[in-house]
């Protein structure tokens, strides 16, 4: 989660919280920050979500 906070700081404006349309970034940095974004886009694809209410107290359905 902090990853993903980092990677909304870096790239918004947070002073004015509008997006900056002339931002003089690198090819590379670019494709950095597109690498990062695809990486945690992976990761959430990849969550499993847990319900306590459906399990028991022994681990098993209830």
């Amino acid at each position: 989660m902090h990853l993903c906070v980092g990677l909304m700081r870096a790239i918004r404006n947070p002073e004015s919280h509008e997006p900056k349309l002339d931002w003089n970034i690198s090819r590379e940095d670019a494709l950095d920050i597109l690498s990062l974004i695809s990486f945690l886009y992976r990761q959430i694809d990849k969550t499993i979500y847990f319900n306590p209410a459906f399990y028991n107290k022994q681990g098993g359905i209830a």
